[in-house]
């Protein structure tokens, strides 16, 4: 589907000028990052289930982190008629960690609770550190209890012929296996759903 509208786009992008053309070549730039991303998370993930990946743990600003995650996916396509949040943290805001893996697994958080999420809802992430880093992903929607049971096998997806069963799949083993993490989730009628990340301390 990116495809395509970057393919769109790129088309009708010489028949356009002044403001127009502006807003074209950003969303063909947004479309052309995305698929760039989704490659290298696919190249990752290979290099997740072969052993070979190899995280580079350094100090990240939590802060920084989240925000940036927010401008990216406020604008994505999956937000169209959502509201993503402005991020919820408490406590320190430094962790070590690798942040590469460490957006990957959240943005695919962020993007699958909006893509869960109807027009008019919103999803809220949040950050809590009192000791130890635990991050969260909530939308209004609860999960049916078929894909909950399913959620995080690796050929399991919730859109046919959409090849995105692999979004909590990859989730859990960067997370429990590269970022010395886990993850939970709960979902209910009454709650939504929310996915937590908590992270070690070491």
């Amino acid at each position: 589907e990116r495809r395509r509208g970057l393919r769109g786009l790129m088309e009708v992008l010489p028949e356009t000028s002044g403001e127009e053309s502006i807003e074209m070549y950003e969303m063909a730039r947004a479309l052309a990052d995305d698929l760039l991303e989704e490659i290298q998370a696919q190249r990752d993930l290979r290099s997740a289930e072969n052993g070979d990946l190899a995280p580079v743990f350094r100090d990240v600003d939590v802060d920084e982190l989240l925000v940036r995650l927010n401008a990216m996916y406020s604008h994505h396509t999956v937000a169209a008629g959502k509201t993503l949040a402005i991020p919820r943290i408490s406590g320190g805001k430094k962790i070590h960690s690798d942040p590469t893996l460490l957006s990957r697994v959240l943005g695919n958080l962020i993007k699958n609770a909006l893509e869960a999420s109807s027009p008019g809802q919103t999803v809220t992430v949040s950050f809590e550190n009192n000791g130890q880093p635990v991050f969260s992903v909530h939308n209004e929607s609860p999960m049916p209890r078929n894909v909950q049971t399913q959620l995080f096998q690796r050929s399991f997806s919730t859109k046919e012929g959409s090849g995105r069963g692999l979004g909590t799949y990859s989730v859990k083993l960067l997370t429990e296996q590269y970022l010395h993490g886990n993850v939970a989730f709960t979902s209910s009628e009454a709650s939504g759903t929310t996915f937590t990340i908590t992270l070690g301390t070491a």
